[in-house]
């Protein structure tokens, strides 16, 4: 996918570019650049900015990466940023093979064990962003990121793509893809990796697609190692009668869609408290537990087959298909396929606008636990989509 601004500079040439740029540097070919989803540290929404290792994922604001691949030689001219795809534009000495994330230079890529990673150099004039990496040695089924050197590397807290096998890494989706070459799941309605800070309370939690920053009640920032995966910054929420997250999302207007979740039970579960709603007015859009058993809502219940223990990580995935609800439930390293079987449901477009999560929005039902990752898809992912999404036990970076 690409965005296309235009230089209104007055006059400036291409200096004027600086007009969206940070300390006054103009944007050129193959410079890393983000494009600011949310207003932070004095950033706008909507412009773009030369991206550093300072700026911008160590913000609360979620940035949409990518690399400048037409620069402005004069007022009026486009400036275009790339964010998926192979770039091939702008760019000299990479190495073949090695994971590229940002420099502390602005503008500039680096080899680096800290995320956000932006592509995978396929030679040393190309980068790959989203898409099929071909190569060898991965760790198959499993999320891979990068160690300092830039060696794509397998158990580590952030990743850049998913092994679907020993040669083929299925890198994240970015904004835009639609594809399946783009990506093995469609990119999310709405995501927020809950990773927000390592201490702290919180407040908000920031979106890293769609848009909608949660409000937090009852809730403090910590860090954990979520499923296989190594250490991250997490939420945990206390479940008491302000605890939860709410978000203003996009009315979905379908009788298809997925809530995906990463969480992991406190306490055990007391009386009917909730995963999520997504509406409370009708006769579906909402997932409550009987017991430590997930089950759906949807005129009556339709239950999951995984009773869940408590102190035990879960990626929890409800994907509701017209008719059709499933619940994919699976911790440690293997994706738990045998609790599938579809439950009839009865048919419900959702309209609601309002995503409550880990509570009811009526009521004090609440659970104790810490959370992950969550995402909104206004579709039914298949079976395949939501293995990707589990990682091998490691939550995967969707965007």
């Amino acid at each position: 996918m690409t965005f296309t601004f235009y230089n209104l500079g007055g006059g400036g040439g291409a200096a004027a570019e600086t007009v969206d740029g940070i300390a006054g540097e103009a944007i050129a070919l193959g410079q890393a650049c983000y494009l600011s989803v949310g207003a932070d540290l004095a950033r706008t929404a909507g412009k773009i900015y030369l991206a550093d290792a300072d700026d911008p994922h160590t913000s609360s604001g979620a940035a949409i990466l990518g690399l400048c691949t037409s620069a402005a030689a004069s007022d009026g001219d486009a400036v275009t940023i790339t964010t998926s795809g192979l770039v091939e534009t702008g760019l000299a000495g990479l190495t073949s093979g090695k994971v590229y994330g940002l420099s502390s230079t602005a503008g500039a890529l680096a080899l680096t064990a800290s995320p956000p990673w932006i592509g995978v150099a396929e030679s040393a004039s190309s980068l790959r962003l989203s898409g099929v990496y071909t190569t060898s040695g991965l760790t198959a089924g499993a999320a891979m990121g990068s160690d300092a050197s830039g060696v794509l590397t397998a158990g580590l807290a952030e990743s850049i793509g998913y092994a679907v096998s020993t040669t083929k890494l299925q890198m994240r989706a970015r904004f835009g893809a639609t594809d399946p070459a783009d990506s093995i799941w469609p990119a999310p309605t709405h995501y927020w990796k809950l990773n927000d800070a390592a201490s702290g309370a919180a407040s908000t939690a920031a979106a890293s697609a769609g848009g909608a920053a949660f409000t937090v009640g009852g809730g403090t920032w910590g860090t954990a190692s979520v499923g296989a995966g190594g250490s991250r910054n997490v939420v945990t929420l206390d479940g008491g009668s302000a605890s939860g997250l709410t978000a203003t999302i996009l009315a979905l207007n379908t009788a298809s869609w997925t809530v995906m979740q990463w969480i992991y039970l406190s306490t055990s579960i007391s009386g009917t408290e909730y995963l999520w709603t997504l509406e409370d007015t009708g006769a579906g859009g909402r997932v409550n537990f009987s017991g430590n058993l997930p089950r759906y809502y949807s005129g009556s219940y339709d239950n999951s087959t995984v009773t869940l223990l408590n102190t035990t990580w879960y990626h929890i995935v409800t994907v509701v298909d017209n008719l059709t609800v499933r619940f994919y439930t699976s911790t440690g390293t293997a994706f738990d396929g045998t609790p599938m079987a579809p439950a009839a449901c009865a048919s419900y477009t959702l309209t609601d606008t309002t995503l409550d999560l880990l509570r009811y929005r009526t009521a004090n039902l609440a659970p104790a636990v810490v959370a992950s990752e969550c995402a909104v898809w206004n579709t039914a992912l298949t079976a395949a989509q939501v293995e990707a999404t589990f990682g091998g036990g490691t939550p995967v970076a969707l965007v």
